[in-house]
């Protein structure tokens, strides 16, 4: 049977990139000859590039590199272990970074929307009052209106490793699968190119064309998303050899900058 451990003392350190895991270490055996029980850290956890406190976790299953790796947290723990003291880590569940592309969880959530298998881990309606945003997320991350944005050219369409992208300064959001099609069925109007004994139009255009139906039917439905399923364009349905990559991937890149 578990017995329940009630820490007596506790000393709180504030990990920082230049005050990691190593550090802490290092501090235990004087925390123990102050009588301290148990030490007890800010979050450890995966955070925002650069976060001074931690508490901007992005990804809850990873160690933050820039406070150390996951054997030097054990290190920690072992030593904390040897001198018969307890670790206590700050957690906070309802504060998340969600303006850094690590949080795998919020990317997703905003690729997907309703239908991402982390939709419900966030506090997001998708029913508002205004029809227009149901089942969207609505991000003040513009520095004037949409419209001046747009032409002054500070918003800009990408791809890259296989998948697209809007990109606005600092900001890199990803772009729903079902609206690839608008990006790529324009390209079937183009002349046909030729990789060997396929067509560019055809291999990739087509190929997913089909698959943002696939995805479009699946948007606001939660059950219907198959997160395993390859969002690479090259990649869709298995219609396109690895051989074809550089150049189709080329020809996509030319569609981003028309």
């Amino acid at each position: 049977m578990s017995v329940c451990r009630i820490p007596i003392a506790t000393y709180r350190l504030q990990l920082t990139p230049s005050f990691g895991l190593a550090d802490a270490r290092a501090l235990v055996p004087y925390l123990h000859l102050l009588g301290i029980t148990d030490l007890y850290a800010s979050p450890f956890f995966r955070a925002r590039w650069g976060s001074s406190h931690g508490y901007d976790v992005t990804d809850h299953t990873t160690i933050n590199p820039e406070l150390g790796t996951e054997a030097e947290l054990e290190a920690l723990a072992h030593t904390l272990q040897q001198h018969g003291m307890g670790l206590i880590m700050d957690v906070v569940p309802n504060h998340m970074g969600i303006g850094d592309e690590s949080n795998r969880w919020w990317q997703d959530v905003l690729e997907n929307g309703p239908a991402s298998p982390y939709a419900n881990f966030f506090d997001i309606d998708w029913t508002p009052p205004k029809q227009a945003l149901e089942n969207k997320v609505l991000l003040p991350v513009l520095g004037d209106q949409y419209g001046k944005v747009l032409e002054q050219g500070e918003i800009r369409l990408d791809y890259n490793a296989g998948a697209f992208l809007i990109e606005f300064y600092n900001q890199c959001l990803p772009l729903a699968p079902h609206t690839w099609t608008a990006i790529l069925v324009p390209g079937r109007r183009q002349p046909t190119v030729r990789f060997g004994p396929l067509h560019l139009n055809r291999v990739v255009f087509q190929g997913v064309s089909s698959y943002g139906r696939a995805k479009k039917a699946s948007r606001v439905r939660p059950n219907g998303y198959d997160g395993k399923r390859s969002k690479k364009i090259t990649d869709a349905n298995g219609f396109c050899g690895h051989s074809l990559r550089p150049p189709i991937e080329e020809a996509i890149k030319k569609l981003c900058n028309q």
